[in-house]
C-alpha cells in the first residue's frame, strides 16, 4: 500500500521521442517537433481513476526498457479496492516453457468467430474517446506549438467540420474493431484541432497485431487544405517501417498532399476527404504485406527471385522493428489515452501474436544474418514473455 502510493506521489517525467522530428520543407505540411509515442498516463473518456505515473525509459541496444525494472501494466487493486493499472514485467508469470522452449500463454485459444466477436465486445466502446495532449509525450511539440499559436481557438467552417466527423465516427462511419485490424482514434478533450491514432498492424503484414501511432493536426485552413499527419512509432528515430513512413515522422500520402497523385481523385478533396478515409487508407496501402514493393524503384523485381529476397529481408527487420517498438515498448508504455485499449488488444490477440513472433523469429533465421535472427529471437521471447503476463 506504501509502495503504491508514493509511486502515485511521483510525478510524470518527461520523455524522449519515439519519432524524431519530422524534418519539413514547408511549415504548412509537417512540424518540426521531438515528441513521440506516449508513455502511461490517464484515459479520460474510458477511465477516470487515477493511474500510477509513467517510469522514464531508455533503450539498451535499440530495445525499450524502463529504468526500474517495470515492464508495462496489468489489472490490479488499491488498497482502497479501486481499480488501477499496475506494473507488468516478463517474470510477472510462472512463464512456463513448452517442449520448444517458447513460454507457454495462459487461456483458451479461441476460434476466430468467437476471437472477433469478443474484440468487438470489450474494444468497440475504445475506438474513440478523447485525451489529454498536455502529458508527456502524448502528442508531437510542433504541432501543439501550432496550436498554441492559434491560440487554442477554432473558428467557423473548422469546427463545423470537425464536430461532422467526430459525430460520423460515432456512427455510421463507425471506425473498424477487428483482431486483424483496429483504428484507435483520440481528439484533445479541450481542443479538437489535436487528435492521435493509433492503427493495428493488419495480420498477414511485418505489422501484424502492433500498435503504431500517428498525430493529426487540423490547420485554421482545414478542410480546404488537408491535415498535418506524424508517425511516431518510430523507435526514437532509429526504424523505418516503410518507404512512405520515415524516421524522422513524416508519411507519405498523396491523400494528405505529402506525395504525388497520378489522379485527381488521389489528392485531398476539401468536400470529400475525411479523417476515416486518411486512416483507412495508411492502414491499407502503407501497412501492407510487402512494404519493399512501395518504394517505386523496386516494383519491377516484383515476382523476381532477387524481388524475393529483397522483400524477405527488408520484411525481417521491419518484424524485429515491430516487435520491439509497435508491441514491447506499447505494452511497456501505453500511450496516455490508449491504455486499456492496448491492454485489452494484446490480450485478445495474445496467442496470434505470440504464433507470429514464432514465425517472425523462424524467417530472420532464414536470412542467414545471424545478429538479425539472435535479435529477432530475443525480442520474440520478451514479447511472449509480456504477453503471458497480460
Amino acid at each position: 500500500q506504501q509502495q503504491q502510493q508514493q509511486q502515485q506521489q511521483i510525478g510524470p517525467q518527461a520523455m524522449q521521442t519515439d519519432g524524431q522530428p519530422c524534418l519539413q520543407e514547408e511549415a504548412t505540411q509537417r512540424g518540426d517537433g521531438t515528441q513521440g509515442d506516449a508513455t502511461q498516463g490517464t484515459e479520460p473518456t474510458v477511465q477516470q481513476l487515477p493511474l500510477p505515473p509513467a517510469k522514464r525509459s531508455k533503450m539498451t541496444d535499440g530495445e525499450p526498457t524502463t529504468s526500474n525494472g517495470s515492464d508495462g501494466i496489468s489489472e490490479g487493486q488499491s488498497a482502497n479496492g479501486v481499480s488501477v493499472m499496475q506494473p507488468i514485467t516478463s517474470s510477472s508469470c510462472s512463464m512456463q516453457q513448452g517442449e520448444d522452449g517458447w513460454p507457454i500463454l495462459p487461456g483458451p485459444v479461441l476460434p476466430d468467430d468467437q476471437l472477433k466477436a469478443a474484440y468487438q465486445e470489450q474494444l468497440g466502446e475504445l475506438c474513440l474517446g478523447s485525451f489529454d495532449s498536455t502529458l508527456p509525450r502524448a502528442y508531437h511539440s510542433a504541432f501543439s506549438s501550432m496550436a498554441a499559436k492559434s491560440g487554442g481557438s477554432i473558428g467557423g467552417a473548422k469546427m463545423k467540420r470537425l464536430t461532422r466527423e467526430l459525430r460520423d465516427l460515432a456512427g455510421r462511419s463507425s471506425l473498424p474493431c477487428d483482431p486483424a485490424a483496429s483504428i484507435f482514434l483520440r481528439h484533445d478533450a479541450d481542443s479538437l484541432d489535436k487528435m492521435r491514432a493509433i492503427l493495428t498492424g493488419p495480420e498477414g503484414t511485418p505489422y501484424a497485431f502492433g500498435c503504431f501511432a500517428f498525430d493529426l493536426f487540423f490547420p485554421s485552413s482545414y478542410p480546404d487544405t488537408a491535415m498535418l499527419v506524424n508517425f511516431e512509432t518510430t523507435g526514437q528515430g532509429r526504424a523505418r517501417f516503410n518507404p512512405n513512413l520515415y524516421a524522422d515522422g513524416k508519411v507519405c500520402l498523396s491523400l494528405i498532399n505529402t506525395w504525388h497523385a497520378s489522379h485527381e481523385s488521389e489528392k485531398w478533396n476539401p468536400s470529400q476527404t475525411t479523417t476515416f478515409q486518411v486512416l483507412v487508407s495508411i492502414q491499407a496501402m502503407i501497412l501492407v504485406e510487402d512494404p519493399y514493393y512501395n518504394e517505386p524503384a523496386h516494383e519491377a523485381a516484383r515476382g523476381t527471385d532477387t524481388g524475393r529476397s529483397s522483400a524477405a529481408s527488408y520484411n525481417a527487420e521491419l518484424t524485429l522493428n515491430t516487435m520491439r517498438y509497435a508491441c514491447i515498448d506499447k505494452i511497456k508504455n501505453p500511450p496516455p489515452g490508449f491504455e486499456e485499449a492496448v491492454r485489452r488488444h494484446f490480450r485478445l490477440t495474445r496467442h496470434k501474436l505470440a504464433a507470429t513472433a514464432r514465425s517472425w523469429a523462424a524467417a530472420a533465421a532464414e536470412t542467414g544474418d545471424e545478429l538479425l535472427a539472435k535479435r529477432s529471437h530475443a525480442a520474440a521471447r520478451e514479447l511472449i514473455g509480456l504477453l503471458a503476463a497480460l
